[in-house]
């Protein structure tokens, strides 16, 4: 059987939107917002050198990021989804897990976090964990298409093809 795929094209890395100009704010939370606009450049940057398949720049570019603002979740997405594709299954688990705790601690859960957290503990054979996070990423205001084929797929590559298919 063939595992679970986070993906496949850039798509499947996120992307940093830009933070309007026009935006008031007090001066510590500028400060704190030009990091973060720090780290969201090298994160981007490193998406494009990804898509080039400049993959050893693009992870040295996102542990910059990383050094820069260790709670970045989206970088830390990214590093999950690049060490998925290289099959560093324990090292995609631990950035993934870093990102949802994160998130937790922040109350702001991200589909995206759920969706690559089940594909890879479903790779990893923990199909019912994998369950879950798909079925959260599910739910929700962010709720992903990808996730319920993701759940669907992994039903059916874990012989369980009739719950496989109500959700594909």
């Amino acid at each position: 059987m063939q595992a679970a795929k986070v993906g496949d094209s850039l798509s499947e890395f996120e992307v940093v939107p830009d933070i309007p100009d026009d935006v008031d704010m007090p001066a510590a939370q500028r400060q704190i917002e030009g990091k973060a606009a720090d780290a969201d450049v090298l994160n981007n940057l490193a998406m494009a050198e990804a898509a080039m398949g400049e993959l050893p720049q693009a992870i040295s570019r996102l542990f910059a990021a990383l050094r820069i603002d260790p709670s970045h979740t989206r970088v830390l997405n990214n590093l999950g989804v690049m060490a998925y594709e290289q099959g560093k299954l324990e090292d995609a688990l631990q950035f993934l897990q870093t990102a949802f705790d994160i998130e937790e601690v922040l109350g702001e859960h991200e589909a995206t976090t759920n969706n690559h957290l089940g594909v890879v503990l479903s790779a990893m054979g923990k199909l019912d964990e994998g369950m879950e996070k798909f079925m959260r990423a599910g739910t929700g205001d962010m709720a992903q298409f990808e996730a319920f084929y993701n759940l669907g797929r992994a039903y059916v590559e874990h012989g369980k093809p009739d719950l496989g298919i109500e959700h594909l």
